[in-house]
């Protein structure tokens, strides 16, 4: 759950670890954007702000809590109440608080933070990822702000990193990656010129927005979307630069 857990990180980091082929690169990665709001900021980017630092306090607290597998969860009472840390007096908080903790709490859960390191939680995944809302319900911490299913979907429903299932009984988390769309050329002769990496894409359906060298007789080929990225590949198949494939 929280950062820390080295025991359950063994176990945990090594499944659904994707391996991606090294002819891409997210060159399109999203860059953080700042307004010009002159240093005001919004009751719910302040809410936001407050709810984010309780829930990674909350998950500090419940790192000695949670157990690190399904077998020591039955003698451990898996993600009961039972606390040794003083729980949230929910009665204080408004309704529009309480629902963001619980989804700031359940987005933790999900993030891919914890799954590196969280075995139980992968332990409880369906083929698809999902989890009940009813085991997620169970957990410590969010159990000690409700026990209400339909709050927890409520709360959790304009989320961009939880998904709720069709049928609205389970949960799984939701990672967007940035989009691909720059194409790698190796081992390219020393001398080649940007005419050169060019020429191979002139007679292609696609265009190509810029190409630059690297070290390591590298190049980078930049293209307009993933698809054109796609394609781009695909073409350079049987292609030679300079005498060479």
């Amino acid at each position: 759950e929280a950062a820390g857990q080295g025991a359950r990180g063994a176990a945990g980091g090594g499944r659904g670890q994707a391996v991606l082929r090294a002819w891409m690169s997210s060159a399109d990665a999203a860059q953080t954007e700042q307004g010009s709001s002159g240093g005001m900021v919004s009751a719910d980017a302040a809410l936001a702000n407050e709810v984010d630092k309780a829930a990674a306090l909350d998950a500090k607290m419940d790192e000695e809590e949670r157990p690190g597998s399904p077998m020591d969860a039955a003698s451990h009472g898996g993600y009961s109440s039972d606390s040794s840390a003083e729980p949230i007096d929910v009665s204080t908080l408004d309704p529009a608080t309480l629902r963001a903790r619980i989804k700031a709490q359940v987005e933790y859960y999900f993030s891919q933070q914890n799954l590196n390191k969280d075995a139980y939680m992968i332990s409880q995944m369906n083929a698809d990822g999902f989890i009940p809302v009813a085991t997620i319900a169970n957990f410590r911490k969010v159990h000690h702000l409700t026990d209400d299913l339909d709050l927890i979907l409520e709360a959790v429903s304009e989320s961009a990193t939880v998904e709720i299932s069709e049928d609205r009984t389970m949960l799984k988390g939701s990672f967007k990656r940035p989009a691909r769309t720059t194409v790698i050329l190796r081992d390219v002769p020393e001398d080649t010129a940007e005419e050169d990496v060019l020429a191979l894409f002139t007679d292609a359906e696609f265009t190509v927005v810029s190409a630059r060298s690297d070290v390591g007789q590298t190049w980078f080929v930049q293209l307009d979307n993933e698809e054109d990225a796609r394609n781009a590949v695909l073409h350079l198949l049987g292609k030679t630069l300079r005498g060479q494939p």
